[in-house]
């Protein structure tokens, strides 16, 4: 790897963990201290699996820092670079202003194009996505 392509992706390591720390902590402030977002019914499934998703966050990360990921298919899905850092950068706001159903929406295109280069977080996203399932309908939620 060239000294640039491994400077560049220094950096895209810390935002990528940036955006899986985003997620884990938005994920466990919604299923631990968000209740009353859930449907009655599927309060009792929450929060479920966390220890197994925590693990993963923290395998996921391990992975990136490790450099064991498909940097040529996170380049394709804009991973990498400015767009990297742009997509980094909605999470934040979103997260920054608690609007949990934008934040769901920005997670999960992130951990969708993340887990084609980093197959670990599949299960990730498969846990937001049921996080997602059982919530209320509620316009935007706060």
């Amino acid at each position: 790897m060239a000294s640039d392509d491994r400077h560049n992706h220094d950096r895209d390591k810390l935002v990528l963990v940036e955006c899986l720390d985003l997620t884990e902590k938005q994920l466990r402030f919604i299923v631990f201290e968000r209740k009353e977002l859930f449907r009655k019914e599927f309060l009792r499934y929450f929060p479920g699996p966390w220890d197994e998703v925590e693990h993963r966050f923290k395998a996921a990360r391990t992975q990136i820092k490790a450099d064991d990921v498909d940097w040529v298919y996170l380049e394709g899905v804009g991973l990498t670079k400015t767009t990297a850092a742009w997509k980094r950068d909605l999470m934040r706001e979103a997260a920054k202003h608690g609007v949990i159903g934008r934040f769901l929406d920005l997670a999960n295109s992130f951990l969708g194009s993340l887990s084609g280069g980093l197959p670990v977080v599949e299960f990730i996203k498969e846990y937001k996505d049921c996080v997602e399932g059982c919530l209320k309908i509620i316009p935007r939620i706060r």
